[in-house]
């Protein structure tokens, strides 16, 4: 749940005046207002070096499992909110496509545990998402690796701990970026929070889907530094600055704020909340302004958060 850097360091950008993103100049997207653009990022696959944060909790600079909470490290408990024909590919002859949002626990579950034999990727694999949002995720290039996914997914490993991966067999990379939208408060801190973007194409049917993936700021519930107004506006700024016209928008992740908060309301006036997980009190969110046909919570697969995935149309 908590994130991005080992080494924290000084502000250095302050809520949208000092917003900064990164992305890829040769995309043709609406002239609208852009913040400084550092340098290109298209298919950058190098490893993260930024370290985990140490285990979370809220009393001593971590953040600890809530009493009753399913954020148990174990087998995939699998809770499906639909019937098995409505997750098939076809759904009234509309292709649909599944996407998840997993927070990977990198420190503990590959730092302490080497992988618990590659509990996450089995989850990973066994789902078979064509787009994936990972926090906390230091190679994403070693999880596709471990669930036999490397012939058949490509990947982007993003800053911060972040990555996201696609079905490469169904779609196409377009263009990429980021833009670092918040700041976890001065007494929990690790560092700077970053949504990352992709413009992904299906080879199929030509839709393209704008994929954004956010690690959120601490503490939990506060929007961190800038505040949850600031929070919010900034990833949707972002969004608005890369997305085109008839583009599917994807917002998922681990916000570290739950539904009722004010980062996630602000959101949920611009871009559907469509399925919520129940980690941390309901910190993992995927939202988007297309049909929804189904979500499915995959359990924890060795992690402290679980899984969420939704088949859209």
């Amino acid at each position: 749940m908590g994130c991005c850097t080992s080494s924290p360091a000084q502000a250095a950008a302050s809520p949208i005046t000092g917003l900064t993103f990164e992305s890829n100049p040769n995309e043709s997207t609406p002239q609208l207002p852009r913040p400084t653009i550092l340098t290109q990022c298209q298919n950058r696959t190098t490893s993260a070096t930024a370290g985990q944060d140490q285990q979370k909790s809220k009393q001593a600079g971590q953040e600890p499992k809530q009493a009753g909470l399913s954020a148990s490290v174990g087998e995939p408990a699998v809770t499906v909110t639909d019937s098995p024909e409505v997750r098939e590919s076809m759904v009234a002859g509309r292709v649909t496509f599944k996407v998840m949002t997993y927070n990977l626990f990198w420190w503990n579950l590959y730092g302490q545990r080497n992988g618990n034999n590659g509990s996450a990727s089995k989850l990973i694999a066994a789902a078979r998402p064509d787009i994936i949002g990972f926090q906390e995720t230091d190679d994403v290039f070693r999880v596709l690796r471990e669930g036999g996914m490397s012939g058949t997914y490509s990947a982007l490993q993003e800053p911060r701990a972040t990555a996201v991966a696609w079905d490469s067999t169904k779609w196409q990379l377009l263009s990429n970026g980021y833009g670092d939208v918040a700041e976890d408060q001065r007494q929990q801190y690790y560092g700077l929070r970053v949504a990352t973007w992709a413009r992904l194409q299906n080879w199929e049917i030509g839709k393209v889907v704008l994929f954004v993936n956010h690690h959120g700021p601490l503490t939990v519930n506060s929007g961190g530094q800038w505040g949850a107004e600031a929070t919010a506006n900034n990833i949707w700024n972002l969004i608005e600055q890369n997305r085109q016209p008839d583009d599917v928008v994807v917002l998922v992740g681990d916000f570290n704020s739950m539904r009722g908060t004010q980062t996630i309301t602000i959101l949920a006036s611009r871009i559907p909340l469509r399925f919520t997980g129940t980690s941390f009190g309901g910190v993992d969110h995927i939202f988007t302004n297309t049909e929804v046909v189904s979500t499915q919570n995959l359990g924890p697969g060795g992690s402290d958060h679980d899984a969420l995935m939704a088949t859209l149309v």
